[in-house]
C-alpha cells in the first residue's frame, strides 16, 4: 500500500447545521452532477485557497503571526 501524505489524509472531520430547504438545494445541485456533497465543499475549498494564495499542503503547520514575538 503507497504510503499516503500527511497533508492528503482525511482524518478531520467538520459538521455544521444548514435548513432543509439548503440542505435539498445542495443535494439536488450535487446529484445532478453524479458529485458528492463532500467533494463539492473539498472542490470549494480547494478553488478558495488558490485564489487567496492558500498552501493547503503547508496548512498543518502553525500560522506565523506577525504579532507575536519570536525570542530565540
Amino acid at each position: 500500500m503507497p504510503k499516503i501524505k500527511p497533508h492528503l489524509i482525511k482524518s478531520t472531520r467538520f459538521m455544521f447545521r444548514m435548513t432543509p430547504s439548503e440542505y435539498d438545494t445542495l443535494k439536488t445541485y450535487c446529484d445532478s452532477r453524479n458529485k458528492a456533497v463532500t467533494d463539492l465543499f473539498r472542490e470549494a475549498l480547494s478553488e478558495y485557497c488558490d485564489n487567496h494564495n492558500i498552501d493547503l499542503k503547508n496548512a498543518n503547520k502553525e500560522p506565523v503571526n506577525p504579532n507575536q514575538l519570536v525570542i530565540e
